[in-house]
């Protein structure tokens, strides 16, 4: 869907109707910063703004809810992309450099999205080996349920011998 630019009324129109998410005209008025243009303004304005394929409408009884069709979001990467476009000729440094941009961030701009990437699945990879092999370790170290069952049964076994010979040893003492 193509976005079309607003005037700043129809812009401020929509802030309050994104802000609201939903709204009908009572509500719209009840949210309109001061100084409140006329409801009939408004109206005109919403009018425009479904013309635009900014709004669309749910028809409740006689009256109507307008809706989003465009989210916040889209329109702000769209007014982005004019600003970068119209001032700055797609020059990203530009911008930064009129924003003041620190240089370190601009540094870690020119690092190429896959050098980025690249960099982060690397210590993410060493990461894991890393916690593999501990946990490798660990159950290397670890007995299974059934060789622990078997070595508890060994050891009691073996206890009970010694406890034969001790007493044996102390019946052939007496």
């Amino acid at each position: 869907m193509k976005i079309l630019s607003l005037t700043s009324s129809e812009e401020q129109l929509m802030l309050v109707i994104w802000n609201l998410e939903a709204a009908f005209m009572k509500d719209i008025m009840t949210a309109y910063p001061e100084p409140k243009p006329h409801q009939n303004t408004v109206s005109t304005f919403l009018k425009i703004l479904v013309e635009k394929n900014y709004l669309k409408i749910e028809k409740k009884g006689r009256i109507f809810k307008y809706i989003p069709k465009i989210n916040f979001e889209d329109y702000r990467k769209f007014q982005l992309e004019n600003l970068l476009e119209i001032f700055y000729h797609n020059d990203v440094d530009l911008l930064l450099k009129d924003l003041k941009v620190p240089e370190k961030a601009i540094e870690i701009e020119e690092k190429s999205i896959a050098e980025i990437i690249e960099e982060t699945t690397q210590s993410n990879d060493e990461a894991l080996q890393k916690d593999i092999e501990i946990l490798d370790a660990q159950v290397l170290t670890l007995d299974t349920p059934s060789e622990k069952s078997g070595k508890k049964k060994k050891d009691k076994k073996e206890k009970e011998k010694k406890e034969k010979k001790k007493n044996n040893h102390k019946k052939s003492d007496s």
